[in-house]
């Protein structure tokens, strides 16, 4: 589904451009772009789907509920190796494997050509070297700035031009950060490097100065849950995963009078009908706000749901589990054709 919503997006996007598919404002009108779109979810494993496919299509997207630490990321383990290599440039191992980072920009051929010319091995050496004196004598940020100046990781269109460039700039600039203030209190560039590996390590996503920032969200698809959306609008929405749910597997629910927290441990039909409709009404309250956020346009992904291999041909678990059993009974009286395959709702 998350494919799907992509492709939609892509496909809105390209009308945009041909001047095919536009928002008015009174007399005016403007041709669509990504940051008119927004795309609603409700957990961060589905906004990682959605952005994966995004980014398959090459478009640019920004997760505005990222709560994970920037030390999880493929540029906190790069940002290491390219320590330990300004650290002992003269160590090949570890040279090489600052090189092979993206952040550098080289591939296996230009590292290749390199291993086989002493001479421009021995520059790389000798400026990593350089980096090195800057680190001791200036401290690691100035260092990262020369490095990155140098290698123009900022400026060139190795990095900003591939997908999730901008995302990866903002984590190396994050993590840049954090060095430099941890390295204030820390006795030697040793000292940092085992700092940066522990975090590496183990991440903390609840620490603020960890939680990743927001790239620039100008020009991009917002992913945003369904919880951070109350009370915010958005031109286009996108709902791809709307018809999903937790199956609820436990007899806990609230009873009707006095509101009580009740966990019924034998699991008794009642009791497991009442915590179901909870389960729904939650549902439902999500589905509102939800639907309510667009002002142009919304797009619902609907497709069968089935949670158990082997089940007989039949409702899909969107039928099944979705409704209370009562709910149920009433709509196996109407059933309709039911649709074989992935589609959305305008």
């Amino acid at each position: 589904m998350a494919q799907v919503c992509a492709a939609q997006i892509r496909d809105w996007l390209q009308a945009g451009q041909r001047g095919e598919a536009l928002l008015m404002n009174g007399d005016d009108a403007r041709p669509v772009r990504a940051s008119d779109i927004s795309v609603l979810v409700r957990s961060r494993q589905e906004a990682a789907q959605v952005r994966d496919a995004l980014t398959l299509l090459e478009i640019p997207s920004v997760y505005l509920s990222n709560r994970d630490s920037v030390f999880e990321t493929l540029e906190a383990q790069e940002m290491l190796w390219l320590l330990q290599a300004v650290m002992t440039p003269e160590r090949e191992n570890t040279l090489r494997s600052a090189l092979a980072t993206s952040m550098m920009g080289l591939n296996a051929l230009d590292i290749e050509t390199l291993n086989n010319d002493e001479h421009a091995w021995d520059a790389v050496v000798e400026e990593f070297d350089g980096y090195r004196q800057i680190w001791r004598k200036r401290g690691v940020m100035p260092m990262l700035r020369a490095l990155m100046s140098a290698r123009n990781i900022a400026e060139t269109s190795h990095l900003l031009a591939t997908a999730g460039g901008e995302r990866r700039l903002t984590d190396i600039l994050h993590i840049s950060e954090l060095l430099q203030e941890a390295g204030t209190q820390l006795e030697s560039e040793h000292a940092l490097v085992r700092w940066l590996s522990q975090h590496i390590l183990e991440p903390d996503s609840n620490a603020s100065s960890q939680q990743m920032r927001l790239e620039s969200d100008k020009h991009l698809v917002q992913i945003v849950t369904i919880h951070k959306s109350k009370g915010l609008e958005y031109p286009l929405v996108w709902l791809p995963f709307i018809t999903n749910f937790r199956v609820q597997d436990q007899a806990f629910y609230h009873d009707r009078h006095s509101f009580e927290a009740v966990l019924d441990l034998n699991a008794a039909p009642e009791s497991v009908d009442l915590a179901e409709a909870e389960r729904l009404a939650e549902d439902l309250r999500l589905l509102y706000v939800a639907l309510t956020r667009s002002v142009w346009h919304c797009s619902l992904g609907v497709a069968p749901l089935v949670r158990r291999r082997g089940d007989k041909k039949g409702d899909t678990d969107v039928h099944q589990h979705g409704a209370p059993k009562c709910a149920r009974a009433f709509a196996a009286k109407r059933r309709t054709a039911r649709c074989g395959r992935a589609s959305y709702l305008h």
